[in-house]
């Protein structure tokens, strides 16, 4: 119930890098406080990024500039297109309150939340290398929010025109940063850019980036599987086979099978110890695996012929396999799923029992230069998996819930520590799987 003769003061921070990377993500931190009052009485209100800071009128983009007459530090406003860009949240006037949603927080007084989102591009997409800026908050309202608790609201409907004023969010704080260009360009920027958009391009970047700072920090050591002896102690033991056809159709594609068996429970010497207990698990880290010695990784050796050093006939070399577009990149809050419910993205194995993953390879996959005679060797080198628990999601986890980005094909969100569980680390498969390539009739 609203209470109109005292309402919440509230108060925003922001909090950046000083410097920004004109092709990394930028991430900034958002605080949203609540003065102490008198009340006693906790709040719910909804402040989302995509909202209230990245719309018309949110943050506000400032130049520096040099201009003064008396050579002192001057704004000039930057002029953004808030009709461009990748997709904004929209602020929808009616919420029926389920417990579990992002950007809907709860506040006491003298209480804070803290939470961070990054740069959307149409700002991002505006700078200029050298040129120092200011993201300026310049005030805005709260329309959407009412007294209690969100256990309270559960099964209730929050309005923005529930009769209550809305809250004021005062203007007065802003971030600064100067924006550089990186200083070795990333090859496949454009290529990436143009097929994925530029936020999903800065993603990618960022692991390409790190892939680079890991090689060189380890010289020319090869990206090793992930070991049997790196299992966790008292984790599901989860073992891997690879199957995919002998031969391949030069410009064709074709289908590489990942089998999953639920085989038992890791030992403290890494041994293989019988349970009855079944699992859950989240199947993302096995379709778009993220680690740098994570995921699929494909070798060729060449025939005689067609290789440069003929005479190294045995030897193997690490060809790329282009990323999948595993994820977007939205300013929608994440989504609040039931494990149970979601049969696409989370899997129950009881002993003995197999999960099946088929991943489409298109010819684009292999080399440029593959020709007939060609023989690949494919192995997966392992994954971690970011959600897992003991038991079924039919029984067990039908009403556990966790987030997912707002495309759902993306990494679980929260909670971010798999709740507190031992990391399940699957080694890489025992035995590659090897095809070679033929002439298309």
């Amino acid at each position: 119930m609203a209470n109109t003769t005292a309402i919440p003061q509230l108060a925003l921070e922001v909090h950046a890098s000083p410097e920004l990377s004109l092709t990394l993500p930028y991430d900034i931190e958002f605080t949203l406080r609540r003065e102490d009052d008198n009340t006693g009485r906790p709040c719910i209100v909804r402040w989302s990024p995509g909202v209230e800071a990245f719309s018309a009128t949110g943050l506000e983009l400032w130049r520096h500039t040099n201009r003064a007459n008396d050579g002192s530090d001057s704004l000039v406003r930057v002029e953004v297109d808030y009709s461009s860009g990748a997709k904004l949240a929209e602020a929808s006037p009616r919420l029926v309150v389920q417990g579990w949603e992002s950007f809907l927080w709860e506040l006491w007084p003298g209480g804070h939340v803290r939470f961070t989102a990054p740069l959307h591009e149409r700002y991002h997409k505006k700078l200029v290398e050298g040129e120092r800026y200011d993201l300026v908050w310049p005030g805005g309202e709260v329309a959407m929010w009412d007294w209690g608790t969100k256990r309270e609201y559960v099964g209730r409907e929050l309005r923005v025109d529930a009769g209550q004023p809305p809250l004021r969010v005062p203007a007065g704080c802003r971030v600064s940063f100067t924006a550089a260009a990186e200083a070795v360009p990333w090859p496949g920027r454009a290529a990436c850019e143009a097929r994925d958009g530029f936020l999903l391009a800065n993603v990618e970047e960022r692991q390409w980036r790190a892939q680079q700072l890991w090689q060189q920090e380890n010289g020319a050591k090869r990206l090793e599987a992930i070991a049997e002896r790196e299992r966790v102690p008292s984790t599901p033991f989860l073992g891997i086979t690879l199957e995919c056809p002998s031969t391949v159709t030069h410009g064709h594609s074709f289908d590489v099978t990942l089998k999953v068996t639920y085989e038992g429970l890791v030992s403290d010497t890494h041994e293989l110890e019988l349970t009855e207990r079944c699992i859950a698990f989240h199947t993302y880290d096995f379709q778009f695996p993220s680690g740098l010695r994570e995921g699929f990784r494909l070798w060729r050796q060449r025939r005689p012929e067609a290789s440069v050093s003929s005479h190294d006939d045995d030897k193997w070399d690490e060809c790329s396999i282009p990323d999948d577009d595993a994820f977007l990149i939205a300013d929608d809050p994440p989504v609040a799923v039931r494990v149970g419910d979601d049969v696409d993205n989370f899997v129950t194995l009881r002993r003995g029992e197999m999960w099946t993953l088929t991943k489409s390879f298109d010819w684009s996959s292999l080399p440029d230069d593959t020709v007939p005679g060609d023989i690949f060797s494919l192995v997966f080198q392992g994954t971690t998996v970011d959600w897992w628990d003991w038991w079924s999601q039919e029984h067990e986890h039908r009403d556990t819930v966790v987030k997912l980005p707002c495309w759902i094909v993306g990494p679980v969100v929260d909670p971010t520590d798999n709740g507190g569980r031992p990391r399940l680390v699957v080694p890489g498969s025992a035995r590659r799987a090897e095809f070679t390539v033929f002439e298309s009739n």
